[in-house]
């Protein structure tokens, strides 16, 4: 994925479910991105090992269910403080979950 679309500096709402995209994820940079959704596509990479990085301020729903995903989860995903929902169900992630994706409050 590429072009002017990464540009966007007020989209608050991004929803690219089910559209058979592959490769590997890429995330936006906006500071008012409050909902990012990538579920049911084709991407078959691992997640980037600075993704919390790109929630750290205001993202509440993130979501990569239903991928080709593998690898760990990456232990930044915890320096999310406005993350209220975080969805990685129907991937193929290995290792230890990160202790706060653990004890996140429902």
């Amino acid at each position: 994925m590429e072009g002017p679309l990464f540009n966007l500096t007020s989209v608050w709402l991004i929803d690219l479910h089910s559209n058979m995209l592959q490769g590997q994820i890429l995330l936006f940079l906006s500071p008012f991105i409050y909902y990012l959704d990538y579920s049911e596509n084709n991407f078959s990479s691992s997640m980037l090992t600075d993704i919390g990085e790109y929630f750290s301020d205001g993202t509440a729903f993130f979501s990569i269910s239903s991928n080709n995903l593998s690898g760990i989860i990456p232990e930044s995903i915890c320096n999310s403080p406005y993350l209220e929902v975080l969805d990685m169900s129907n991937n193929s992630f290995t290792g230890t979950v990160p202790q706060c994706v653990t004890t996140m409050t429902q």
